[in-house]
């Protein structure tokens, strides 16, 4: 599949559904090809994310960027009102997609991703809660600068805990492997606590949450 196929494949078949969102999601029914493409290098792991580009497409971004440049106290409850089920229907395109691409996904991929998508749900509804709270706290600006660090946190604790990605299979993680993830958790929590933004460990619960319960460590953690 050529790239940005997938999307243009999906943005024909919602034009040709002719149905809303709300009776017939139009990413239904989207074949993926399942195969290692390696002279455009598109793999199946490539042609989820290419899917999932598509699922952006039921926000209104051209008004939702220029909404949150304005976004206040006082503009929070109408932009929230609006945008939130529209992000709420982003994550069910990206679940929807992902069980779409199964068939198509090794083990690894899959828990992965499946608890990329699982713990999306659960960041939508912190960041909706009481119309956004979580962005209008005194704290919410150095919040959002550690939310940016967040990434090069967890690599750096990762490189820390030397959890080397080829060592580590997610459905066949040993009970050790499930103790550093535990590790983990209080490296990026330590360095949230450097960065003056504590409760962002929040966030990283919602994923690790996600991942944990898809791995052995769920009986362990």
């Amino acid at each position: 599949m050529p790239q940005g196929a997938a999307v243009q494949q999906l943005s024909r078949m919602c034009r040709n559904n002719g149905r809303s969102v709300e009776t017939k999601p139009c990413w239904k029914g989207y074949k993926f090809t399942c195969k290692h493409e390696m002279e455009t290098f598109i793999s199946p792991e490539l042609e989820l994310v290419k899917a999932w580009h598509f699922c952006y497409t039921l926000i209104d971004i051209e008004n939702f960027v220029a909404d949150i440049d304005s976004l206040s106290n006082r503009t929070r409850k109408e932009f929230f009102t609006r945008y939130c089920p529209q992000m709420k229907r982003v994550t069910t395109c990206e679940v929807d997609l992902l069980e779409a691409a199964k068939r198509c996904l090794n083990k690894d991929s899959y828990i992965f991703n499946k608890a990329m998508v699982g713990f999306t749900p659960d960041v939508v509804d912190l960041v909706c809660k009481n119309d956004g709270e979580i962005l209008f706290k005194p704290d919410a600006i150095t919040s959002v600068g550690c939310l940016d660090q967040m990434r090069s946190y967890l690599v750096q604790c990762m490189n820390q805990l030397g959890m080397e990605a080829s060592s580590w299979s997610l459905p066949y993680l040993t009970r050790t492997q499930c103790g550093t993830l535990s590790k983990l958790r209080q490296c990026v929590e330590r360095k949230l606590d450097v960065c003056k933004a504590p409760n962002l460990i929040a966030v990283y619960d919602l994923f690790e949450d996600a991942l944990v319960r898809l791995t052995p460590c769920r009986n362990t953690i």
